[in-house]
C-alpha cells in the first residue's frame, strides 16, 4: 500500500483540527448527524477544478461552514469565534488564503433534521 494522497481538503481538515477546540467537530459537507458546533468543509462556489497541466499551480476554492445550534443565544458570537479559528488555521497553511465570509447567520438543516445556523468562510488553496 502506498502513501495516502493528500488533497487541499485533507490539509485544511488537519489544520482546522489542530486549531479548533476539541468540542468542535470537523466534518465533510453536507453534514449528516453532526451536532453543532461544528465546521464542515465543502467545495467552494464557484467550484474550480485543478489543472492537469504539468508545472501549473492548482487553485482550489473551498468553503468552510461554521455551524452553531439555532437555539444558541450567542449564535453570532459563537460563529465569530469559529470564523476566527478558521482564519488562524488558514493563515498557518502554506499557499492558502482566507478570502472572507460570504454569508453569515444562514439558517440551514442537515439531512438528519438538526437545525443550525451557518457562517460560510471562503478559502483559496494553491498546490
Amino acid at each position: 500500500m502506498g502513501d495516502r494522497v493528500t488533497t487541499p481538503r485533507d490539509t485544511l481538515h488537519d489544520y482546522l483540527v489542530m486549531t479548533l477546540p476539541a468540542t468542535v467537530n470537523v466534518v465533510p459537507a453536507p453534514p449528516r448527524n453532526a451536532a453543532p458546533p461544528f465546521v464542515a468543509i465543502a467545495p467552494g462556489a464557484p467550484y474550480i477544478r485543478p489543472s492537469t497541466a504539468v508545472g501549473c499551480i492548482d487553485d482550489w476554492r473551498l468553503d468552510v461552514w461554521c455551524c452553531v445550534t439555532r437555539e444558541a443565544v450567542d449564535a453570532l458570537d459563537a460563529q465569530d469565534a469559529l470564523i476566527d479559528a478558521v482564519r488562524v488555521a488558514v493563515n498557518a497553511m502554506p499557499y492558502a488564503v482566507f478570502l472572507g465570509v460570504s454569508r453569515a447567520n444562514v439558517s440551514a438543516d442537515d439531512l438528519a433534521g438538526v437545525p443550525y445556523l451557518a457562517a460560510i468562510c471562503e478559502v483559496r488553496v494553491m498546490t
